[in-house]
């Protein structure tokens, strides 16, 4: 089935991962709750991070840092609060679930955006930029919602210094337990010739270093992500080309073929009848999910690195939402408070920014005069 949706895809200029979606919704769900949850927090996500932070531009980032800092930990913060006091100060939700929400519909999906990326070929610049926020905001966001979660299932409040004290400290051990394992891998795989080797050991960082921070509380997601950039470094720096275009050559067909698995079991898990049980909190959250961004975007970004006001509108229409919220939604234990109207609402959120804004992006991006700052992607 994914063939001939990706061919067709193809064909009619759309997004694969759209296509996808659209096919698999009136499936019924091919996973449970625990199941999907699992599947994609232990099997798949450490595969998309990896594979993201091996083709991650490390010296356009370091250029375009502020933007995307900015918007990976000012901009989550910005987007949970507006979902928490929006639907709080409306009455549609208490504030503890609410923000809780908020943490979960906060982070964005990049893969529809950086394959249209890819196929327009815009700046690097600007491409970095996107996918970079997406990369650390994931870590941020997942941080958050841990607090929320835990206060909202024992009744405990959440004291903000010891909050921002959390989410430094969980990143700064997950990034320490990435580079140390990339570490370790590459003195071990840097005597051999053997390219597969080579490959083997990218495999123990994005999988021993996701799973070991999260079995010490840190964030696998910032293990795996600066686990691969290292790894990346270790391998530039010591081997010839070949050695490193072939473990990125693993790493691209591993990720073509998790994405396809996470986009079929997120298309089927999504049950559209429930969205339409509480339509005022679904319609509620996108239009705070949206404003919260359209607000960060063009109020903030221009004055810390994005002038273009055709790079702001790219931005602003990358903030798609895709299987990490719907997985966190279906992590949360069954018998929380509201947690059926937090799961329908992050089906809505997901559903609708894919369809709108996957297929918006390409046709809109046509139209826009995307200068090149540093070169293209």
């Amino acid at each position: 089935m994914a063939l001939v949706v990706g061919v067709a895809a193809e064909k009619l200029h759309i997004p694969y991962i759209v296509a996808l979606l659209v096919v698999t919704l009136p499936l019924p769900p091919l996973l449970s709750d625990e199941h999907f949850a699992e599947a994609f927090l232990l099997v798949l996500l450490p595969t998309l991070i990896f594979e993201a932070a091996w083709n991650l531009n490390v010296h356009e980032l370091l250029i375009v840092w502020r933007p995307v800092a900015f918007m990976a930990v000012a901009g989550v913060l910005i987007s949970v609060a507006a979902v928490g006091l929006g639907l709080a100060l409306t009455g549609l939700m208490p504030l503890m679930p609410a923000l809780l929400l908020g943490a979960i519909v906060a982070p964005t999906d990049p893969i529809a955006v950086i394959a249209t990326f890819r196929r327009l070929r815009v700046p690097v610049d600007l491409a970095v930029t996107v996918e970079g926020e997406s990369l650390f905001n994931d870590g941020v966001a997942v941080v958050l919602y841990s607090a929320f979660a835990l206060a909202l299932s024992t009744g405990k409040t959440i004291a903000p210094l010891a909050l921002t004290g959390s989410i430094v400290g969980v990143a700064l051990g997950g990034a320490a337990i990435g580079i140390a394992t990339a570490g370790v891998a590459f003195l071990i795989v840097r005597w051999s010739i053997d390219r597969d080797l080579h490959v083997i050991g990218s495999i123990l960082i994005a999988y021993g270093a996701y799973l070991g921070a999260e079995s010490l509380h840190v964030s696998g997601i910032f293990a795996a992500l600066c686990g691969g950039i290292a790894y990346r470094f270790f391998e530039r720096r010591h081997h010839d080309e070949p050695v490193v275009q072939h473990v990125q050559t693993f790493w691209s067909i591993a990720a073509f073929f998790a994405n396809t698995i996470v986009f079929m079991i997120v298309g089927a898990r999504i049950e559209v009848w429930r969205i339409l049980n509480h339509p005022l909190v679904v319609i509620a959250t996108l239009l705070l999910v949206v404003g919260s961004r359209l607000a960060v975007v063009y109020g903030v970004l221009p004055f810390i690195g994005v002038p273009q006001r055709a790079w702001q509108h790219v931005v602003a229409l990358s903030g798609i939402r895709g299987g990490i919220s719907i997985a966190l939604a279906l992590s949360l234990p069954h018998d929380l408070p509201m947690r059926d109207d937090i799961v329908e609402a992050v089906y809505g959120v997901v559903a609708i920014t894919i369809l709108t804004q996957g297929l918006a992006l390409a046709p809109i991006m046509k139209r826009l005069p995307l200068e090149p700052a540093g070169g293209e992607a």
